[in-house]
């Protein structure tokens, strides 16, 4: 066989071999961000790990120098903003997101944030300025038009993103009770998961995580003033309060849900909700199954607008319980407390209170959710400006469907 001939054949299988690894890659996306996830991890000392799982608030409308001191030391993995973090309007909004991915892509393992906000609608929106005013869930409900209510969802994203906010904690996929007459968008389980569905489908669409709330249920009674209970075996809570998750979940890709504080007192009658393995390894992931990130509600411990959780289990106490029952992101509205539960976590798993593994698995779903949805590219200033600019168009829209749907 001629020497040129072997050359060339060799050549062009050479070619086709880096072809088909080329197709395969790009045809299995979900594999390489594990993949890449697991590297990530891999590298990550255990005092970065335990930085992951926190979501903290923290004051101001800029990065100041307390704020800059404290993320640098403590690296979390998420900040939740504010009113008062977001009041200065759009320039000011997209300046502060910025500051914030700026710090996390040079401090600890370089991981961008997760930054979250509550943007339901109707009374729970925390931005007013230059973007679209929401009717509540109600009204949204009412009106009963998923299709349009999905182009409202990626129209919404579309205007977080382009401000640097990269998780919508919402919607309510509660159906309506006392408490929440306005937050849900009907008494109807059915309609609340067609239209928080549609609503949550367009908010991924435009690279926002949603996170769909308040599981199992809020119950009857504010979770500032006091810890609700409601009773009844796992088929019980399913049939009553969870219809709406269960069925949201055939609908669309749910890739988050927040917890309630309340307690399943014919399940765990000694702990709430997002402290309780029996709720959230057992009723969460084993019933419903359920395999998304689960992120609490605030743990915080406060003189001033503290949960209700927080007097019976101190903040550093429940981020452990928590953690254990299956949490993977433990929301502190309270900067103040990030050192003592991220100190209390690192000596949970050196004394093997919580499993390294667990944690490692709580780390993996954030990190392979950050690879997903383009967190990372966020860390590129010429990225996030590209999506700021986005944000007046994405405005119009969503203003013009509002109209179309109330």
């Amino acid at each position: 066989m001629p020497k040129q001939y072997i050359t060339n054949l060799l050549i062009v299988l050479s070619i086709c071999s880096l072809a088909l690894i080329s197709s395969y890659n790009l045809s299995a996306d979900s594999l390489s961000s594990n993949l890449s996830a697991k590297n990530i991890i891999a590298n990550m000392t255990l005092e970065e790990k335990c930085a992951q799982v926190i979501m903290i608030g923290i004051q101001g409308n800029s990065l100041t120098s307390k704020n800059n001191q404290l993320l640098s030391k403590i690296p979390v993995g998420a900040i939740i903003f504010f009113r008062y973090n977001v009041s200065g309007g759009a320039e000011q909004i997209y300046n502060f997101t910025s500051q914030l991915q700026d710090l996390a892509g040079s401090s600890g393992a370089k991981i961008p944030l997760f930054i979250a906000i509550d943007h339901e609608g109707g009374g729970v929106q925390r931005l007013k300025e230059q973007v679209t005013i929401l009717p509540s869930a109600k009204r949204i409900g009412k009106a009963n038009k998923p299709k349009l209510t999905e182009q409202l969802g990626e129209a919404i994203g579309e205007q977080l993103l382009a401000l640097g906010i990269n998780m919508n904690l919402a919607p309510v996929l509660e159906k309506r009770n006392k408490i929440m007459i306005s937050r849900t968008y009907s008494e109807d389980p059915k309609i609340v998961a067609q239209i928080g569905a549609s609503f949550i489908s367009g908010l991924q669409k435009a690279n926002v995580i949603a996170t769909a709330k308040h599981f199992p249920a809020t119950g009857m009674s504010d979770p500032h003033k006091a810890i609700a209970s409601i009773s009844g075996d796992e088929e019980s809570i399913i049939e009553n309060y969870l219809i709406s998750f269960q069925y949201a979940m055939q609908l669309t890709n749910l890739e988050a849900i927040m917890t309630s504080h309340i307690i399943l007192s014919d399940i765990d009658a000694d702990y709430p909700v997002p402290l309780s393995n029996k709720a959230i390894e057992g009723l969460l992931y084993n019933k419903l199954k359920f395999n998304g990130l689960t992120v609490s509600d605030d743990l915080r411990t406060s003189a001033k607008g503290g949960m209700a959780l927080a007097h019976n289990f101190p903040t550093e106490e429940a981020a452990v319980l928590a953690m254990n029952a299956g949490v993977d992101l433990l929301m502190l509205s309270d900067s103040a407390l990030t050192e003592k539960v991220h100190q209390s976590l690192i000596e949970a798993v050196k004394e093997g209170t919580i499993a390294e593994q667990r944690l490692d698995e709580a780390v993996m779903k954030i990190i392979d959710l950050k690879i997903r949805y383009g967190i990372y590219e966020q860390l590129k200033p010429s990225i996030r400006e590209t999506n700021y600019n986005q944000l007046n168009k994405a405005t119009e829209k969503g203003n013009e469907l509002v109209k179309l749907i109330v």
